[in-house]
């Protein structure tokens, strides 16, 4: 998290969970050693992001068992605000109600689990601890791994890219830059400048205020 390019992100660097960035290798990753996902979405500004970073995710028996049994992964929703969308529609859909942290797990293959908002170590506000919660949901996983039903969202595709799509697209890019005259396409970058080119405001109407007040002025009458 130190080296992320996201402010949100770094200040997770000290945490005691082994955070991961969402990218292909880190799903690649889940995939490999067929663990489930941790994925905790938030941004700077969120007081209880911050809350839960200090209070949850600096605890050691949370960090232990996060690490163990999942492949933790935090997400900036200003960077990516195409998985928080996915994730808030998921946890609405699941609680009825949204907010941040936005906490899902899901699948290695990318089937939502369980969702939820702010959770504590202890057990508050009617709630278990938080690593009581990452026990039951990974019970459940391990029970139900085949039943997992995937949660579509129209317009929703925030699978890591592969090197190969990068490649093409970086290539297009290039393709696309025009190497004369700057910018993208052959086309005109600008509008034409010439002075017959250019069109000339219309002249506004000729005020006969003037005239008017010099002539009542003369003739002595009242404005």
């Amino acid at each position: 998290m130190g080296s992320a390019l996201s402010p949100y992100l770094q200040q997770h660097a000290d945490n005691p969970v082994a955070w991961q960035e969402w990218n292909a290798a880190t799903l690649e990753f889940a995939r490999e050693h067929d663990r489930p996902l941790f994925v905790s979405v938030g941004y700077s500004t969120c007081h209880w992001c911050h809350v839960m970073a200090a209070d949850t995710f600096s605890s050691t028996s949370v960090a232990n068992y996060l690490n163990e049994n999942f492949v933790p992964i935090k997400v900036d929703r200003e960077e990516r605000p195409d998985i928080d969308r996915y994730m808030m529609e998921f946890l609405v859909a699941l609680s009825g109600q949204g907010g941040w942290p936005l906490n899902v797990f899901l699948s290695p293959d990318l089937k939502p689990i369980f969702a939820l908002t702010y959770a504590s170590v202890e057990p508050r506000y009617g709630m278990p601890g938080f690593v009581e919660i990452l026990k039951k949901v990974h019970a459940h996983y391990q029970e139900n791994r085949a039943v997992l039903q995937e949660f579509q969202l129209q317009g929703a595709d925030f699978r890591a890219p592969s090197q190969t799509e990068v490649s093409h697209l970086v290539a297009r890019i290039h393709d696309a830059y025009d190497t004369d005259y700057g910018g993208f396409g052959s086309g005109q970058k600008f509008p034409p400048h010439g002075r017959h080119g250019a069109r000339r405001a219309p002249r506004p109407p000729r005020r006969r205020f003037l005239p008017l007040l010099h002539r009542h002025s003369m003739d002595n009458s009242p404005l």
